[in-house]
C-alpha cells in the first residue's frame, strides 16, 4: 500500500511539473501570415512578417498615391513592411510598389478601376527615367537602419525577376476600401540612391503584400 501511495505521489508531481511548463509557440507558416517580405540581402536574412495577432514584430502599411502632371494623375500602389512598434524614423523597411498603374484626371475613375488594376499586375522593373516618364512597372525599395535608401530604379536589372503567384481581392478593415493581396517572388539589385556603386543584391525573395485603392 505504501509503495502504491508513493507511486501516485510521484505521478502527481510529474503531472504538475508538466502542466507548469509553457506551451511552445508554433512557428507560423507563410499561409498563416497576413503579410511578409522575406529573402536575403547580400547574404543577410530579410524576414519581415505580420502575424494574425495583436502584438506583431513587423507590420505592413499602404503606400498609395499619385504623381501630378498638369490635370493628369498617375496613380501608384505600394506596400511597406516595417518594424512594429515603429521606430521614430520607421527604419529599416522594405517595399514593393506598382508605379503609374492608372492614369486619370478624376479620383472617381480610380475607385472604379481599382478592382481590375492588380488582377494581373506588371512584373517589369522600371528605371528612374521610365518612372519620370510615367511608364507602368515596379520598383523594390529598401532603407537600412541608418536611413540609407536603395532602389531597383537606380541601376541595371539584367537577370532580375519578379513573379506573381496569386492576386486576391478583399476589403480593408474599418474603411471598406478595396484591397488586393498579392503573393509572389522577387530577385533584384538595389542601388544606393546617392552612390549607385553601392549595390545590395536581393535573392530568394518572396512576398505576400496588401495593396489598397487610393480613395
Amino acid at each position: 500500500m505504501k509503495k502504491t501511495l508513493l507511486a501516485l505521489l510521484a505521478l502527481s508531481l510529474f503531472s504538475c511539473s508538466n502542466n507548469s511548463d509553457p506551451e511552445p509557440i508554433p512557428t507560423p507558416t507563410d499561409a498563416d501570415l497576413i503579410a511578409y517580405f522575406k529573402g536575403s540581402l547580400n547574404g543577410q536574412t530579410l524576414n519581415y512578417y505580420q502575424e494574425n495577432y495583436l502584438a506583431p514584430t513587423h507590420t505592413y502599411g499602404f503606400e498609395n498615391g499619385f504623381v501630378g502632371d498638369g490635370f493628369m494623375r498617375h496613380f501608384y500602389y505600394g506596400c511597406l513592411m516595417q518594424p512594429y512598434p515603429p521606430t521614430s524614423n520607421f527604419y529599416p523597411n522594405v517595399d514593393l510598389t506598382f508605379n503609374n498603374l492608372f492614369h486619370s484626371t478624376d479620383y472617381a475613375e480610380e475607385t472604379t478601376a481599382f478592382p481590375t488594376l492588380l488582377v494581373t499586375p506588371p512584373t517589369n522593373f522600371l528605371t528612374q527615367a521610365q518612372e519620370d516618364n510615367h511608364e507602368v512597372g515596379i520598383s523594390v525599395n529598401y532603407s537600412n537602419v541608418n536611413g540609407t535608401r536603395y532602389s531597383s530604379m537606380y541601376g541595371d536589372q539584367t537577370g532580375s525577376t519578379m513573379t506573381v503567384i496569386s492576386s486576391t481581392a478583399g476589403t480593408a478593415t474599418g474603411t471598406n476600401l478595396k484591397t488586393r493581396t498579392i503573393v509572389g517572388t522577387v530577385n533584384c539589385k538595389l542601388y544606393n540612391e546617392v552612390d549607385p556603386t553601392d549595390v545590395i543584391t536581393l535573392t530568394n525573395g518572396k512576398y505576400k503584400l496588401v495593396f489598397e485603392e487610393f480613395d
